[in-house]
């Protein structure tokens, strides 16, 4: 029975999180005009690490 219920769970976690995203998205782009501009940061930088790896250099 709790096995049954398992992927139901989840597509409701999904179908929440979705749609909260979405509202907010809405929201602040219709309350500052960004377009969900911030929301793309994270997703970017995320991304980016995962094809490129910046190495600093010490400090001299």
């Amino acid at each position: 029975s709790f096995i049954r219920m398992v992927p139901l769970f989840l597509v409701l976690v999904i179908i929440v999180a979705f749609s909260f995203q979405i509202m907010l998205t809405s929201l602040y782009g219709l309350l500052m005009k960004t377009n969900g501009y911030p929301f793309w940061i994270p997703l970017i930088r995320e991304g980016v690490g995962l094809f490129l790896e910046v190495q600093y250099m010490a400090p001299v």
